[in-house]
């Protein structure tokens, strides 16, 4: 199967110093995911240029990959190669089929000793997923609370897990609330709240259910967070290339971003299976809320999803609406390819720097309709939101409706 990528004799001759086997699942890979021939034939060959060159400085531990390897294989190897011409030798293609090869083969076959802190995090991830019910994201976000908390244990007052305290846990929310806001502090608190009493669950730590946490309120200050303008919208839009595929799918997610007020991950996760086309209606899948949220579809998005489908979204079984154009062909894109898609239309349409925030447009989006006389409730709708207070985050101080209602000052003895 090499052979179909690799020609040169002196890479071949190489590649047989390697388990063949495990060529294959590298290989099989690649291909599954729809890689060009040339980057195939780049990562194949990155990896054994790897293997020779080790092979002549680490005998004993030539088949050890790990970073500071790659690091010393990119860093000084490649700069001065004088290895055959047929190795290749571009440094982010190397580093990229490195990375690969050690998450695909090396890491399974030789999985990483967890520590105490990672095995105690693993488990609460299952706990949240299987009992709790939460999304990755908010997997992720728990977690990462969970471990600054270990963190500052640890460096500011030399204890373990097991030896925190109610007293512990009140010192560090106020320490950490003094540089958050009020939604920041808030979950935040839910976070330790979940995390601490999932130690204490588990016999982890000594502190009594339930939980009592301080909520700290921090000085409220109206956000200076501008909406965009009209203008500044319709350059985005014009920006994208409606003649190549790939400008027709990310026209579309950004129709999705500003019609909607979607945010990146509902929009990165629409299925065909939820667009009733014949109603014009978008179903989106539980997010946060863990409701789902159905949505009109505006005519010109309508018109994007119908033209992206028809004549840009490529062949594949997934379902995702907006999938890759290149490799891995086919997948569904991610959150990060809807935000680097709309952050390129900000740097194509010329919008500063301070203001290509991509979740503004969601705050655009709900200025626009409170501008246009709607209540919090239809807003809140609209966001997908089930508490008003959210969406009052993404609403400002409308000054034209207030110089509307605003009473004139009594002159003197007027009162």
């Amino acid at each position: 199967m090499i052979s179909d990528y690799i020609s040169c004799p002196d890479l071949l001759i190489e590649s047989e110093n390697l388990s063949q086997a495990e060529f294959k699942t590298f290989l099989e890979f690649l291909e599954s995911r729809h890689y060009s021939k040339g980057t195939i034939q780049s990562y194949l060959s990155c990896v054994i240029h790897y293997f020779s060159w080790q092979r002549t400085v680490d005998k004993a531990n030539w088949l050890v990959l790990n970073e500071d390897k790659i690091n010393a294989f990119i860093h000084h190897h490649l700069p001065q190669c004088k290895c055959p011409p047929s190795f290749h030798r571009a440094r982010t293609s190397g580093r990229a089929s490195l990375m690969l090869w050690r998450k695909l083969i090396t890491d399974s076959s030789c999985p990483r000793e967890l520590s105490p802190e990672d095995t105690l995090f693993k488990a609460y991830d299952t706990y949240l997923s299987s009992v709790i019910g939460l999304v990755d994201a908010s997997r992720m976000a728990r977690c990462r609370y969970g471990r600054e908390l270990l963190i500052w244990l640890r460096q500011a007052l030399g204890k373990r897990v097991n030896e925190l305290t109610q007293q512990d846990l009140a010192t560090y929310i106020y320490h950490r609330s003094s540089s958050l806001s009020q939604g920041s502090i808030t979950a935040m608190v839910s976070a330790l709240g979940c995390f601490v009493t999932y130690l204490s669950s588990t016999d982890q730590c000594s502190i009594s259910l339930p939980v009592y946490l301080p909520r700290p309120k921090p000085i409220y200050i109206i956000p200076a967070y501008e909406a965009l303008t009209k203008e500044e919208l319709t350059s985005i839009l014009q920006s994208f290339d409606l003649s190549s595929s790939i400008g027709k799918r990310d026209y579309c997610m950004a129709r999705c971003l500003i019609d909607l007020g979607l945010r990146t991950a509902d929009t990165a996760g629409i299925i065909l299976d939820n667009i009733e086309w014949h109603q014009r209606v978008l179903t989106l899948k539980p997010g946060k809320n863990h409701q789902q949220h159905r949505l009109p579809i505006p005519d010109l998005l309508f018109e994007s999803m119908v033209d992206y489908v028809q004549s840009g979204r490529p062949s594949t079984r997934n379902r995702a609406l907006f999938v890759y154009h290149r490799a891995p062909l086919g997948e569904a894109v991610t959150t990060a390819t809807v935000r680097g898609a709309i952050r390129r239309a900000f740097e194509r349409a010329g919008i500063p720097g301070d203001r290509q925030q991509v979740h503004r447009i969601r705050h655009t989006m709900a200025t626009r309709l409170l501008s246009a006389g709607q209540s919090i409730k239809p807003i809140a709708d609209v966001l997908g939101h089930q508490s008003y207070e959210s969406s009052n985050r993404y609403t400002h101080v409308d000054i034209d409706s207030l110089k509307e209602v605003a009473m004139p000052w009594p002159e003197g003895g007027a009162l």
